[in-house]
């Protein structure tokens, strides 16, 4: 180790060896959040001063990589995908600059892995081009794990095409390289890192199949078939088997087998303790598909339990990008259960939404969200009829339940990071309002779409998604989401500030990031009845 550098790497082993000892964080006390906090913080610090030295003053970015290079996975499985984000982020140009190209393509796929779970697929597909520029055609075992990484991408894009290709690559990379070195960089041997690409390229087929109607399901219902049998003449380990059999009852579904695809699911469930590649639960998965099978037998409350079940397990480390294949089905489920509803605003429909966002996140959807939601009632009640203001109260009360919606799509380690949020982080979670206004439109709510996609607009242009002023009824929101974040005790690690500086926050802002006349209607609100506003 070059002179000067000790201290510092005993502390990246301190904070690898605390993370294997410790719990996956959904399931930590406030104790041990705390201190998975501070050290996060003490890391990202360490590696943003060595990111910014020249390079002749680093520490030996090899060494500090065989300690950094497998926190990567191990930040993952324990539930913290948004510090891998950030770190590996920060140390793969570190790796680059070094001349460390495998240990760049290794950190690179961490950074794209954890783009893609966060829904930022372009950024991921960048970083893929990043790493395949830098292996300039030679034999990589790091790459191929990339190359699989970019095929998951694709597959959340729909783009199956692509996302074959990519395996097939990834596999025939896997396959030029020594035992030795595809075990080093990979974890697996060369017949379960061929198994790990079939079953990739078999859940392209049957996603295609249950995609398309008539022959064309038939075609790739055949194809899917075809890949079955590769892997009865050579069956692959105990943790693909499982794999294998989530897949076999996806074929079934897709072949309308729907009792059978039931059967198998629920033999699944029964084992709640097996877990798959990567130590990852099959459970959310399986609770997805019981949602489908359920939506294709006509069952959709039935569906909607499946698919709230699927959520709330996914808090737990699911598969990667699981999470997405959950909202999706989620999106379809509700659309078809509240088809026949007299208007836009069925108060049913917001309900089912709004338990989505306590699945996920509770303090979120239920604390947050209707606090903001009885500010939004009141406030618009006060300004009705004051210098032309008429607002639909039923609807900014449904508004103020869902603003918060498109969290369904940013990871739960984002939503529960204690320590300070840097400004990828924060660009992460300001998707947010688009991510919401998405959802709705899909869910066919365009109307409370248009309102929860600017609840972070600013008068002055200054604000997200769009940087254009709020509509009347985001403006109102606006200012309820702050002024409930402040006065509400909510998550255990930030406390409840008086209503005092909540106004004054707002108040400050007034004429620029909010507007005036709302301003004013809180101000008289929270001022004859500050101890019961919100209410």
């Amino acid at each position: 180790m070059a002179s000067g550098w000790e201290r510092e790497c005993s502390l990246l082993r301190a904070f690898s060896e605390d993370l294997d000892a410790g719990p996956t964080l959904p399931d930590a006390t406030s104790e041990q959040l705390s201190r998975h906090a501070r050290a996060v913080d003490d890391l990202q610090n360490l590696l943003g001063l060595v990111a910014g030295l020249p390079p002749r003053d680093r520490p030996p970015a090899a060494e500090w990589d065989d300690i950094l290079g497998p926190l990567w996975r191990r930040l993952f499985e324990k539930g913290d995908d948004i510090v891998r984000y950030v770190l590996a982020d920060l140390w793969r140009g570190v790796l680059l600059e070094a001349g460390e190209t495998e240990r760049y393509i290794r950190s690179c796929t961490a950074v794209a892995a954890s783009a893609r779970n966060a829904s930022r697929f372009g950024e991921a597909l960048a970083c893929c081009r990043d790493a395949r520029r830098a292996a300039e055609g030679r034999p990589s075992a790091a790459l191929g794990n990339l190359l699989n990484t970019e095929g998951t991408v694709h597959v959340l894009l729909k783009d199956y095409e692509s996302a074959e290709v990519s395996f097939r690559e990834a596999l025939s990379r896997a396959e030029a390289m020594p035992e030795e070195e595809l075990l080093r960089h990979s974890g697996l041997g060369k017949e379960d890192y061929r198994a790990q690409e079939f079953l990739n390229i078999l859940e392209c087929r049957l996603l295609r199949a249950l995609a398309h109607p008539g022959e064309e399901r038939g075609r790739w219902v055949d194809s899917a078939r075809e890949m079955f049998s590769l892997f009865e003449r050579a069956p692959p380990n105990a943790a693909f088997e499982r794999t294998l059999e989530v897949d076999r009852a996806e074929l079934a579904i897709a072949e309308g087998r729907l009792a059978e695809a039931r059967r198998l699911l629920e033999l699944q469930m029964e084992d709640s303790s097996i877990r798959g590649p990567y130590r990852c639960s099959f459970q959310p998965m399986i609770c997805r598909l019981l949602s489908l099978t359920a939506s294709l037998e006509g069952d959709w409350r039935g569906a909607y339990r499946w698919v709230r079940s699927a959520l709330r397990m996914g808090v737990n480390h699911n598969f990667p990008a699981e999470d997405q294949f959950v909202l999706e089905q989620a999106v379809a489920v509700l659309r078809a259960l509240h088809e026949n509803r007299d208007t836009e605003f069925s108060p049913a429909l917001v309900d089912d939404l709004a338990r989505l966002i306590e699945d996920k996140d509770w303090y979120t959807g239920k604390s947050h969200c209707r606090g903001v939601s009885r500010a939004c009632v009141r406030l618009g009640r006060e300004l009705n009829g004051h210098n032309g203001w008429n607002l639909d109260l039923d609807a900014l009360e449904m508004a103020g339940r869902l603003h918060d919606i498109g969290k369904l799509r940013v990871p739960w380690s984002l939503l529960n990071k204690i320590a300070p949020i840097t400004p990828r982080e924060r660009s992460i979670l300001q998707d947010h309002s688009s991510h919401g206004g998405d959802l709705l439109r899909k869910t066919g709510l365009p109307g409370l779409a248009a309102v929860v996609e600017q609840h972070h607009e600013a008068l002055d242009g200054s604000g997200y998604p769009r940087g254009i002023p709020p509509c009347p009824a985001a403006a109102v929101l606006a200012v309820c989401d702050v002024y409930e974040a402040f006065v509400t005790p909510n998550r255990r690690y930030k406390e409840a500030k008086p209503a005092a500086l909540a106004l004054a926050e707002i108040v400050g802002s007034s004429g620029t990031k909010y507007h005036p006349e709302v301003v004013k209607a809180i101000v008289r609100i929270a001022g004859r009845d500050p101890e019961n506003f919100p209410g």
